[in-house]
């Protein structure tokens, strides 16, 4: 307090319990845990078998989801809350999870500890019951579950999304893509689609497997 001053001294103070100081000038921050880094693997999550956006397509969804430092990221459908969670670890943004199945929000919650996640919320239960009580409007929205009726709600998210928002849709059936497509269409919403087909081979016969076509539906506002 007061370096330099007649008054000056230095003291440990705890900002949260003492009730009277005198603001200090200097504040001496330490690190107390080592950092993760910022492209995690899938075995470093909690979930359940395939509730997780796997480390490729997450990758590419932050990529689509443009994300800058201090912006609001409401990731719907949240599953294991993996891409909330790099996308806070890679930018440092506030992320909204919303997820129904208790099992998958204790999950996250693990998660979030162990990944030393801070500044967010999680809403258990139906997302679509739970958007309005969230007041800060997002600037990006993650979809990666939820299925029909969130897909059917995009005109609100739409609405609710920030100026120059972006909402970034990961689809995995035909189905889905088309209700999210008709949808888009119907409320005049402006859209891209791109699509995403791996192969992986197995270690021994080099045999082929094929993942999951992956369809991205980009939205800027």
């Amino acid at each position: 307090y007061k370096l330099g001053f007649k008054e000056e001294k230095i003291e440990e103070i705890d900002l949260f319990s003492c009730e009277e100081f005198e603001n200090p000038y200097v504040l001496l921050i330490k690190k107390e845990f080592q950092a993760h880094k910022k492209i995690s693997e899938d075995e470093e999550f909690e979930k359940d078998r395939g509730m997780i956006t796997k480390s490729y397509k997450r990758h590419l969804a932050l990529q689509f989801l443009d994300l800058e430092p201090n912006q609001t990221l409401w990731d719907i459908g949240a599953g294991s809350g993996s891409v909330g969670i790099d996308g806070y670890k890679r930018y440092k943004i506030q992320t909204v999870f919303f997820e129904k199945n208790e099992k998958r929000c204790e999950d996250i919650e693990k998660n979030l500890s162990k990944h030393k996640v801070l500044d967010t919320k999680l809403y258990r239960g139906n997302a679509i019951g739970n958007f309005e009580k969230e007041e800060k409007n997002p600037d990006r929205i993650f979809i990666g579950g939820g299925a029909d009726e969130v897909l059917k709600k995009l005109p609100y998210l739409y609405e609710r999304l920030a100026e120059k928002g972006v909402i970034v849709i990961n689809l995995v059936t035909l189905k889905t893509l088309t209700i999210a497509l008709k949808t888009l269409e119907e409320n005049q919403i402006e859209f891209q689609v791109q699509s995403l087909s791996l192969t992986n081979y197995k270690t021994n016969l080099l045999l082929g497997e094929n993942s999951r076509e992956l369809f991205i539906v980009k939205i800027n506002k």
